[in-house]
């Protein structure tokens, strides 16, 4: 075999060997640093309750029967929403939609003034809405303020 074909044959083999190392670390990357965009919203304290939401954004607590789950299929509750950040941001109103993960059906919950001012959480804003979710299993609530979106959280919605 030619010294030029030799030359040639190791350049391939050494660029498929970069580009198989490149792909595994990419895929190392990709499998250690996805987003979950489904992952369950934690729960934090502020001031005096236990919020559903983002520590410093966004934070929501079922009013009616606390104890209970945060959403039921089926079943509509009260809920408060906490609402940190600009004054000049939280000014308005605050419009809720969800979209449930596996049929990708989304719904319009509310919309509601924010209200400035004390409060238990010590938040920025708050307000309060009666809505509720039909199917069971994960929803993506989003969360937007005079049109902008604000934060988006993850429930996850009990027969």
């Amino acid at each position: 075999m030619p010294v030029a074909e030799k030359a040639t044959r190791r350049e391939t083999l050494q660029s498929l060997g970069i580009i198989a190392v490149f792909i595994v670390i990419l895929s190392i990357y990709l499998q250690t640093n996805k987003p979950d965009i489904w992952r369950v919203a934690p729960t934090f304290d502020a001031g005096k309750i236990t919020l559903h939401g983002h520590e410093g954004r966004f934070g929501l607590i079922k009013m009616n029967n606390p104890g209970d789950d945060l959403f039921r299929a089926g079943r509509g509750g009260l809920y408060y929403l906490y609402f940190w950040g600009d004054p000049e941001e939280i000014t308005g109103k605050y419009k809720l939609s969800a979209t449930h993960r596996d049929s990708g059906q989304t719904v319009q919950l509310y919309e509601w003034p924010i209200v400035k001012g004390p409060n238990d959480a010590g938040a920025t804003g708050q307000s309060g809405g009666r809505f509720g979710l039909a199917l069971s299993g994960m929803w993506k609530l989003e969360i937007s303020v005079n049109g902008k979106v604000f934060d988006k959280m993850i429930v996850d919605v009990v027969p």
